[in-house]
């Protein structure tokens, strides 16, 4: 057999031993041997004459980052791909589905009112249930209407409310000082004179 007849059937070894490397978990080893084959179809080529030697050799570099390239494009898709690798994340898949989680995720879109400062982080009700709340933009007075548009861990995120919507309307008060009327603290309506 002529070294150029073993090289042909040693390169197309080499890229059936990368095709089995793709679509079998053998950890690199067939990937290996693979590439071994091809080092030896490429000295055989240089046995046969030194041209086709240095054609081979050429056509091993040129292919191995193609041949690469596929096997990246195409190994998520194989069934040990599948299985290998995380699809795509979703938040509901990785959070809890504790109680507390789901207590707090059904407060998105929401109107409830700062119970404390939030500079940036505070206490908001929403339907005489505390929580724990961060906000999203500036800082929010006790006493403000809240809207909570997100949740992050366990923690509102929330943003100033200046109302709009017509089914918006704020579900608690604060406590203290700031739930009471202006009747209810002795505070008398005053007129401004001529």
């Amino acid at each position: 057999m002529s070294y150029f007849l073993l090289s042909i059937i040693g390169i197309l070894v080499a890229v059936l031993l990368l095709t089995v490397e793709v679509f079998l978990p053998t950890a690199g080893t067939v990937g290996i041997i693979a590439l071994l084959v091809a080092i030896a179809a490429v000295a055989a080529a240089f046995l046969h004459s030194v041209m086709y030697g240095s054609i081979f050799l050429l056509l091993i570099v040129v292919a191995i980052p193609f041949l690469f390239a596929a096997a990246v494009k195409i190994w998520p898709h194989t069934p040990i791909g599948r299985m290998i690798l995380i699809g795509d994340i979703k938040k509901e898949n990785v959070m809890p589905k504790s109680s507390h989680y789901v207590r707090v995720a059904d407060q998105i879109g929401r109107i409830g009112v700062a119970q404390t400062k939030m500079y940036p982080s505070g206490i908001v009700i929403i339907d005489d249930q505390k929580f724990d709340a961060v906000t999203k933009g500036f800082p929010i007075e006790a006493g403000e209407s809240v809207k909570v548009v997100s949740v992050e861990g366990n923690r509102l995120q929330v943003q100033k409310h200046t109302g709009g919507d017509a089914n918006d309307s704020v579900s608690a008060k604060p406590d203290g000082e700031l739930a009471k009327t202006m009747e209810e603290l002795g505070i008398e309506d005053f007129e401004l004179g001529d």
